[in-house]
């Protein structure tokens, strides 16, 4: 009977062992896990409209952003028009390219154009309203927020649902569309300015009244004069009561001073004892 080693037989069980473990392993090892949004594991950063760095497009596409450019998310990044920058920022020539000597197109210091140097800024809108509306339908205090919504728009004024108004007629056509009455202008319900013409001139008889009246003949509706008195004018107010004085203290309860540079005469009705004092009026410091 052959005998076999017990070193043979040991470095065979050992090899059996190894061999069992590393198909046991293989067996029951998983699959590795896709992405939870379903995109690649490739690192190519892009930054998103939301100011959010992704590590691929397509993760930025599963996030619900728009991707402004590529490379990470970094403040002053460059740019070529406000989409490229996130939002809330807009790209803007940077600020030694904003003076005289730096026209649109010109060199400035680095020697590059100033449109290949533009860069993203955070917006500084003002806050005066007047109102603009943007081509998503929505209403802006004014059109730099829009621009920093990074939303055209439109070219007419005013907050969206604003009427869309004709232009107004000059007003030498207005008069002249409407004859020797002329014309003017008014504003419709829409909110627009119309030209109205005035309404004609009556032609009217002459008035058969014996009546003679100051303030002329009422007019009726037709505009014509009736034989019938227009009424006397109200009486205009009656000037306020000057306050005489002598001194100062006649004044002081209405906090006044006593101007004496006046010669004024107390009222002296018949009947009772005048005396030719000159008296002050009594006026506001």
């Amino acid at each position: 009977m052959t005998r076999i080693p017990m070193n043979s037989l040991a470095f065979s069980v050992t090899a059996l062992l190894a061999l069992g473990a590393l198909v046991g392993c293989y067996e029951t090892q998983s699959p590795p896990a896709p992405p939870l949004d379903g995109c690649p594991r490739d690192y190519a950063p892009v930054c998103g409209d939301d100011g959010v760095t992704y590590a691929n497009a397509c993760s930025a596409e599963a996030a619900g952003a728009a991707v402004v450019r590529t490379g990470p998310c970094e403040p002053g990044g460059p740019c070529t028009q406000d989409t490229d920058c996130v939002l809330d920022e807009v790209c803007n020539v940077p600020p030694d390219c904003r003076d005289s000597t730096c026209a649109p197109g010109a060199p400035c210091l680095p020697p590059l154009p100033c449109e290949e140097r533009k860069v993203c800024e955070p917006c500084a809108c003002p806050e005066n309203y007047d109102p603009v509306c943007g081509v998503d339908g929505v209403t802006y205090g004014n059109g730099c927020e829009a621009r920093c919504a990074h939303v055209g728009v439109l070219t007419r004024p005013g907050a969206c649902g604003t009427p869309m108004c004709p232009s107004p007629v000059p007003p030498d056509v207005c008069n002249a569309n409407c004859g020797p009455a002329g014309g003017s202008y008014t504003t419709g319900e829409d909110g627009c300015f119309y030209c109205t013409c005035n309404p004609p001139t009556p032609i009217c008889d002459p008035v058969m009244c014996a009546l003679d009246c100051e303030f002329g003949f009422v007019l009726g509706p037709d505009g014509c004069p009736l034989c019938e008195c227009n009424p006397p004018p109200p009486e205009p107010p009656a000037p306020p009561a000057t306050r005489l004085c002598l001194d100062v203290s006649d004044c002081a309860p209405m906090g006044e001073i006593c101007d004496m540079s006046v010669c004024l005469s107390p009222p002296c009705m018949p009947g009772m004892t005048c005396t030719d004092v000159c008296y002050g009026a009594c006026t506001g410091v």
